[in-house]
This record gives C-alpha cells, structure tokens and sequence, in this order.
C-alpha cells in the first residue's frame, strides 16, 4: 500500500503507525511550496492524508480535484489527529482483504 501525506512539516511517528498497519511506501509533501502544485500526483496510491491546518488550499483544492477524478481514497485531518487518518487505513485493509 502507498499513502501520500500532505502538510506539516514533521510527521513524528505517523509513517511508523502506517506502517504498523501494512502501508509499504509512504511519501509525505510539506503542502506549503508554490512549485507543488506542479508536481505529479502518485500513480497507484491506496490513500492520500492532508492534513488541512499546514497546508497552501489552493493545493488541497487541486489535489482533491484529481483524486476524485481517479477515485482515491483522502483523508482531512488536522496534525494532531493522527488517529483519524489511522482509523481511515484500517477500513482500506479491510477492503484490500475483501478484494
């Protein structure tokens, strides 16, 4: 499994946490940088987590835009809920499961 988190600019222990429940790859954009909002979203992502108090909106609104279009998974989260984007991940295990 691949997530993307966007915003904040330290992530603590969330890449453990994700980790710990099966995510293979995670790749974190800090959400403040112009120049993101060119860049190329992912291919393959199982979830993308923003957290939306650190990040530029005009970002957030691109990205959900495209991740709608591709049918991914996105978690809103503020930084210090890091137990909602883990509540998130355990119903994408259970789909994967189900698969």
């Amino acid at each position: 499994m691949k997530v993307l988190i966007i915003g904040a600019d330290r992530l603590g222990d969330i890449p453990g946490q994700l980790k710990s429940k099966g995510v293979t790859e995670v790749i974190h954009w800090d959400g403040r940088s112009k120049a993101q909002r060119k860049w190329v979203i992912p291919e393959n992502l199982t979830e993308v987590i923003i957290f939306y108090d650190f990040v530029a909106h005009s970002l957030m609104h691109q990205v959900k835009k495209e991740l709608k279009q591709r049918k991914v998974p996105i978690t809103f989260a503020r930084r210090g809920q890091s137990c909602v984007a883990a509540m998130k991940l355990n119903q994408i295990r259970i789909r994967e499961e189900a698969v």
